[in-house]
């Protein structure tokens, strides 16, 4: 029997898919003979993720760097199909290391990560991002720095599932959006370790919630785009840089961008 192999789409927007004898079949079941050669075979899923992506920035980054709008019906078609193989091919590598019992690695969370970056653009694009935590509730920042403290917004108890994101309170009583990247980046006073573990506990909770309630969707794409903004290797990358030796941040970016996907899977 010949050995199981990936059949590239002929539109880099529908990705690839593993055919394994006369039959395509997702990576969780090409590994479910353990005489497979599962290491190699998840490294071929995730070699293969990746020039998705590069190929489809490539192709389409123009259109999805911009605000939307006025797309061509086409593109946007396109632009649909590839949200769904973005979904389809990360909960493929996640189902598949479960088969064989591993945790994801450094790279399998940066292939993940970038994907999902892909993905939030497109729903941009389309304009169909879920609404984040506290939307419309923050004042607007005024030009300059601002003196105040940074601080998660508390999950309302009445309603769990709008989940946390990254707020400045100033001296005034004003609450202001806030970014990952800017308190790590661009502000004073900021205990990073304190303020990573905080994030990493605040996304891990949305995506318990959202695994209970789908109106958790929009903290978790928010939490988990935010996360990954603010470890982009560059600030002209997808690219997602890991720590080493994280596999709990990898994993945590598999966990959320797969629950993520199954939502929108379940809403279409």
């Amino acid at each position: 029997m010949l050995a199981p192999f990936i059949q590239p789409a002929d539109d880099p927007v529908d990705g690839f898919a593993w055919v394994d004898g006369a039959r395509r079949a997702p990576l969780q079941e090409v590994l479910a003979d353990p005489f497979r050669p599962a290491g190699a075979l998840i490294r071929q899923h995730l070699d293969a993720f990746d020039q998705v992506l590069i190929d489809v920035m490539g192709e389409l980054g123009v259109v999805l760097g911009g605000p939307g709008g006025d797309v061509d019906v086409d593109i946007t078609t396109r632009l649909d199909r590839l949200e769904s193989t973005l979904d389809r091919l990360t909960a493929e590598y996640q189902a598949g290391l479960r088969v064989v019992g591993v945790v994801p690695d450094v790279r399998g969370g940066q292939v993940c990560g970038a994907a999902a970056i892909v993905g939030h653009r497109v729903r941009v694009v389309r304009d169909r991002v879920p609404e984040a935590p506290m939307a419309r509730q923050l004042d607007d920042p005024a030009v300059g720095v601002v003196a105040g403290f940074a601080e998660l917004s508390e999950v309302p108890a009445a309603a769990p599932w709008r989940g946390q994101r990254w707020i400045v309170r100033t001296e005034d009583g004003r609450r202001l959006p806030a970014t990952l990247a800017m308190l790590l980046g661009d502000s004073s006073g900021v205990d990073r370790r304190a303020t990573l573990d905080a994030h990493r506990g605040a996304l891990s909770s949305a995506t318990a919630a959202a695994r209970e309630d789908p109106r958790a969707a929009g903290a978790l794409e928010h939490l988990l785009l935010d996360w990954l903004m603010a470890h982009r290797e560059d600030p002209t990358t997808i690219a997602v840089d890991i720590a080493k030796g994280r596999l709990d941040d990898a994993a945590m970016i598999v966990d959320a961008a797969t629950c993520g996907g199954s939502l929108r899977s379940v809403a279409s």
